[in-house]
């Protein structure tokens, strides 16, 4: 559930209300702009993390006054948040202890946070508009990552592993020399591993190995029709098919 709230004397919003998170976090853009620097910041050497194993380095901690509302049932308290840089599309990650520390429950059939304050109710709904930009960016394709596409050939280089001349393999041509020799010599002690003809594969069941083509004896022969394609596509059609025998 996403919501907005007042920390200091900002309205923050994009405030991801998650029950399952143990720790309070405010991101590294967000406390920029609520303008606390780096020395604003106590010293935290540990690291944060995440349900599948990924690990964030925690910047530092700070504790700022923060408000829920600003009506009639006006909550005030001072969290400890751990700051963190890394893309988000949320500014602040509100955690399970938060919630009790304010007496809150969540509603998520109602969309909306009901916390006590003295002897009245105080309700704050969530904010559908920004929950769904907030969806909508962080399934963007548009970041920087690592290109995890096939390598061209053109990115490798052959090294001999076997004994016979072709007992080769390929590797990265941008390797350095130290890194290039380790790795050629590894591929040498386990070149038993390698299978360079059907012989090497001993044991493998033959019906595994070939495909059986079904053919209909009464069928009706059928050519596909021949594409033409200028000279240049040619020329390229063959480069590329080359790369790849």
């Amino acid at each position: 559930m996403v919501i907005s709230i007042i920390i200091v004397v900002y309205k923050v919003e994009r405030m991801l209300v998650d029950q399952g998170n143990l720790v309070n976090v405010l991101f590294w853009p967000a406390i920029q702009k609520l303008g606390f620097s780096e020395s604003s910041l106590e010293e935290c050497l540990g690291m944060l993390i995440g349900f599948t194993g990924e690990q964030v380095k925690i910047r530092g901690v700070i504790n700022l006054e923060t408000i829920l509302d600003m009506s009639s049932t006006m909550k005030v308290v001072k969290m400890r948040f751990m700051v963190v840089n890394i893309p988000t599309s949320y500014n602040v990650i509100f955690d399970r202890l938060a919630l009790n520390r304010l007496w809150a429950i969540v509603s998520i059939a109602y969309l909306c946070m009901k916390y006590l304050v003295d002897n009245l109710v105080g309700v704050i709904q969530a904010d559908q508009r920004i929950a769904r930009r907030c969806y909508d960016e962080k399934l963007d394709p548009r970041f920087d990552r690592e290109d995890a596409r096939l390598q061209s050939d053109e990115d490798l280089k052959e090294v001999q592993v076997g004994l016979e001349s072709h007992q080769r393999t390929k590797i990265e041509a941008s390797l350095d020399v130290i890194m290039e020799g380790e790795l050629v010599r590894l591929l040498k002690e386990n070149r038993d591993t390698f299978a360079w003809t059907l012989a090497d594969m001993s044991g493998i069941d033959l019906g595994f190995l070939f495909h059986r083509l079904s053919i209909s004896l009464g069928g009706c022969l059928v050519s596909q029709k021949k594409r033409r394609l200028g000279e240049e596509k040619k020329k390229a059609i063959k480069v590329e098919t080359a790369k790849l025998l």
